[in-house]
């Protein structure tokens, strides 16, 4: 076995670092170590890799730049998602005013005039009813006022006939849906119950609950 000599030693270390370099480039560039230029490509290329080896994370740029966006999003989706669970709230205040307009409607076809009076239609209620409803309210021309308890909309919503005060047998073609006088904001309502010309009707009433 012949023994290494001891000028081909540091020639044989050099190759070892120029081998481990050489794992690190890119496929293009391995069949060039050797030459200066490429151990010289090798040495930059290897410090890089080991720089971004070291620097995980992120900068404090990119944290900003996260934080705004978050705010920009808050600020556009907040109001938003509170103005639709304000709504969705709201739904439980027409809902009250529907089931007493199928009870004017049913007393308006088979009953007697002595029957339409405020607060007699037999669908009134003077306290509240649910979490979301403070009051219902009718008047003697077979109009429907509830108030609202939803916090951040408050006041009231009218229904009332299309075709105006209401006559023994009569057929109600349709009902008109609004903000009272009082009313709530007119965001907060559907798009079915938006009728500003509801409260000039209707509003001044009388109206009454047991």
């Amino acid at each position: 076995m012949t023994k290494m000599s001891l000028g081909a030693a540091p020639e044989f270390r050099q190759s070892k670092v120029r081998e481990q370099k050489r794992q690190y480039l890119p496929v293009s560039l391995r069949f060039e170590v050797g030459t200066k230029s490429a151990d010289n490509d090798a040495s930059h290329f290897l410090e890089f890799f080991m720089k971004r080896s070291i620097q995980k994370g992120f900068t404090l740029i990119e944290l900003m730049i996260v934080v705004a966006i978050i705010g920009i999003l808050a600020a556009v989706a907040l109001p938003a998602y509170q103005d639709y669970t304000i709504r969705a709230r709201m739904s439980e205040v027409i809902l009250a005013a529907s089931q007493c307009r199928t009870s004017i409607t049913e007393t308006v076809q088979t009953g007697a005039a002595s029957g339409f009076t405020a607060g007699g239609w037999g669908c009134e209620a003077s306290t509240t009813t649910t979490a979301q409803v403070t009051s219902i309210a009718t008047s003697a021309a077979g109009a429907i006022q509830v108030t609202s308890n939803v916090q951040g909309a408050g006041g009231t919503i009218i229904l009332g006939p299309r075709n105006g005060a209401v006559a023994p047998g009569q057929n109600i073609t349709g009902w008109l849906c609004g903000p009272g006088t009082a009313g709530v904001n007119v965001r907060f309502l559907p798009g079915s119950c938006r009728d500003t010309t509801v409260a000039g009707t209707y509003g001044a009433g009388p109206f009454a609950a047991p």
